[in-house]
C-alpha cells in the first residue's frame, strides 16, 4: 500500500560541492547530483508536464530515471539547489509507475536467464554485467519505488488524484516485489558481485543509513551466501581417486596431439591446470566418475586452508579466486589482507576479503606445479576431508 515515506532528505552524506552541484569524484562519486539535475531536464518529460496523454514510452522512460533519480537523492541525502521547487506532476508518477512495472517484469526474465548467459559469456568482463545490471536495475527500482510512494502522499494532491494514483503505484510496488523475489532466489549466483567495487559503493552513498534499513543486497546477506558456497566447495574438495587421476593426467600431458594443444581452452605449459579441465572433460562423459572440485592447500600449523574451485572450461582472462579460510569456525581469514602469496609462481596479494584472485593465462604460464606460498612459507597441498 502508498504510505507515508519517512523524509531522510538532509540526514545523510553531503554528496555536493558548496561551488559545484555537478559534484566529482569526492563530492559525489555516484554521479547522483548530475544525475538528478539532468533527470529534471530530459525535454521528454514536457509532453507529460504539458498533460499530454498516451505521450509514449520514451516519456515514460524519462519519467522512470526521473523517480529513480528523485529516490537516489533521498536515500543518499543529497539535495542541489538546481531541483528545490521541483515537483513530480500527477502524469510524471503515473508514467514512472508503468515503467516501473514494465521494468519488474523484464528484469525478472533476466533474474530467470542470468545463470545460462554468465555461463556463456566469452570474458569476466561480460560475466561482471550480466550481474552488475540486475542488481543496478534493483537498486533503481528501490529509489524509484522511494520516490513514487513519496509524490503520491505530497503536498497538492488532491484526493481525486490519490484515488487514480495509489491503485497504480501499489501495482508498481508489487511488481518490484516479484522482481525481488526472483533475485532473493538466485542469491548465490549474483553473490559473485563481491568480486567487484559495486556494493562498496552503494555502502558510501547510503554510509547515513544505518543496518536494519539497508536492503538485503546491502546488509551481508550475500557475503554470507558467498562464505556458505566457499564452504560447501571445501567439502567438496579432491579426494585421493581425483588426484590419481590428476597424476596421471599429467604424465600423459607430452602425449597431446597437435589439435589438443590448438584448443582455445589450453592454455600454454603449465600442466596442472590444462591437463585438470581435459579430466574434468573425460569424467563428465562417464556416469559413474565423480567430477573434480579444485584444490586444498593447508598452513603448516593447520589453522587455515586455501580452496581454489575448479571448472570444467577457461578462457585466458578467467579468474580464479584462492579463498583462504579459518579451520576454527570456517571462516574467511580476513586477518591475512595484505599477505603476499604465490601460486605456481605468479604473485597476488590477499584482499580484504581474505581472497587472493588469479588470471587463468598467468598461472598457465607459471611454475608447472601448483606450489602455493603465503609470505614465503609453502603451504601443504592436501586431499579433501
Amino acid at each position: 500500500m502508498v504510505k507515508e515515506v519517512q523524509d531522510i532528505e538532509g540526514e545523510g552524506i553531503d554528496m555536493t560541492d558548496q561551488n559545484n552541484h555537478q559534484g566529482g569524484p569526492a563530492g559525489d562519486p555516484l554521479g547522483l547530483v548530475s544525475r538528478l539535475v539532468e533527470a529534471w531536464a530530459d525535454p521528454d518529460l514536457s509532453l507529460l508536464n504539458h498533460g499530454a496523454k498516451d505521450a509514449g514510452s520514451a516519456a515514460d522512460i524519462a519519467a522512470y530515471e526521473l523517480a529513480a533519480a528523485v529516490g537516489w537523492s533521498r536515500l543518499a541525502g543529497v539535495n542541489p539547489e538546481e531541483t528545490h521547487n521541483h515537483v513530480m506532476s500527477p502524469e510524471i508518477i503515473k508514467a514512472a509507475a508503468r515503467e516501473q512495472i514494465k521494468r519488474s517484469h523484464l528484469l525478472v526474465e533476466a533474474v530467470k536467464t542470468a545463470g545460462t548467459t554468465w555461463d556463456a559469456a566469452d570474458s569476466q568482463f561480460e560475466k561482471d554485467e550480466i550481474i552488475c545490471s540486475v542488481l543496478e536495475g534493483r537498486m533503481d527500482a528501490w529509489a524509484a519505488d522511494v520516490a513514487i510512494e513519496e509524490a503520491c502522499v505530497a503536498d497538492g494532491i488532491t484526493g481525486e488524484q490519490f484515488a487514480v494514483l495509489a491503485p497504480l503505484a501499489d501495482e508498481a510496488t508489487d511488481a518490484v516485489q516479484d522482481f525481488d523475489d526472483a533475485l532473493f532466489e538466485e542469491r548465490a549466483l549474483f553473490s559473485v558481485v563481491l568480486d567487484t567495487n559495486l556494493l562498496s559503493n552503494w555502502r558510501i552513498a547510503l554510509a547515513a543509513m544505518s543496518q536494519d534499513q539497508l536492503p538485503w543486497w546491502l546488509d551481508g546477506t550475500l557475503e554470507e551466501e558467498a562464505e556458505k558456497i566457499s564452504r560447501q566447495s571445501m567439502a567438496m574438495s579432491p579426494g585421493s581417486r581425483e588426484w590419481a587421476e590428476i597424476r596421471k593426467a599429467a604424465d600423459a600431458r607430452d602425449k597431446l596431439s597437435d589439435t589438443d594443444a590448438a584448443s582455445p581452452y589450453r592454455i600454454g605449459r603449465s600442466a596442472w591446470l590444462p591437463e585438470l579441465s581435459r579430466t574434468l572433460m573425460a569424467a563428465a562423459d562417464r556416469t559413474d566418475a565423480q567430477p573434480l572440485k579444485g584444490l586444498t592447500w593447508r598452513r603448516p600449523d593447520g589453522q587455515v586452508e586455501a580452496f581454489m574451485g575448479l571448472q570444467e572450461r577457461y578462457r585466458e582472462d578467467d579468474a580464479l579466486n584462492v579463498s583462504f579460510m579459518r579451520t576454527t569456525d570456517g571462516g574467511f581469514a580476513e586477518e591475512m589482507a595484505g599477505i603476499e602469496v604465490t601460486l605456481a609462481g605468479v604473485r597476488e596479494t590477499v584482499d580484504q576479503r581474505g581472497q587472493a584472485r588469479f588470471v587463468y593465462a598467468d598461472l598457465a604460464a607459471g611454475e608447472p606445479q601448483p606450489t602455493l606460498r603465503v609470505a614465503g612459507v609453502i603451504w601443504n597441498l592436501v586431499q579433501g576431508e
